[in-house]
C-alpha cells in the first residue's frame, strides 16, 4: 500500500522504524501537513524517503521550530505549493528562512 497524503499532528512523538516496506509506503507522498516543531527523527526520515511532495502545509509554532524542515523543503523535486499557517506569535526570522529555502 502506498500513501499520497500524510498528516502529522503537532505532538507526534512516536518512533518510526524505517523498514523497506515503510520506505515504499511513504515514497510517493504528495501532500504533507505538519507542525514546524516536528521531531528531528521524524523530519530526518521524511527527508530521506519523501522526495515528491507537491503541497506542503506547515503550522508555525511559537517556539522550538525545527530548522531541519528547510533541508526537507530543499530535498523536494516537485514542490509547488507551500502554506505557512501561523498558530501563535509571528516569528519573522523563521518565516524568512523558510521563504528562502
Amino acid at each position: 500500500m502506498k500513501y499520497t497524503h500524510l498528516y502529522i499532528y503537532q505532538n507526534f512523538d512516536s518512533q518510526i522504524h524505517l523498514t523497506h516496506e515503510a520506505k515504499r509506503c511513504f515514497s510517493e507522498i504528495e501532500f504533507l501537513s505538519c507542525s514546524t516543531g516536528i521531531k528531528d527523527n521524524i523530519i530526518s526520515i521524511l527527508t530521506e524517503t519523501c522526495k515528491s511532495i507537491k503541497k506542503l502545509e506547515l503550522f508555525i509554532k511559537l517556539v522550538n521550530n525545527n530548522y531541519g524542515i528547510v533541508k526537507f523543503i530543499e530535498a523536494q523535486t516537485k514542490l509547488f505549493d507551500v502554506g505557512l499557517i501561523r498558530t501563535f506569535y509571528y516569528d519573522g526570522t523563521f518565516y524568512e528562512i523558510l521563504e528562502n529555502s
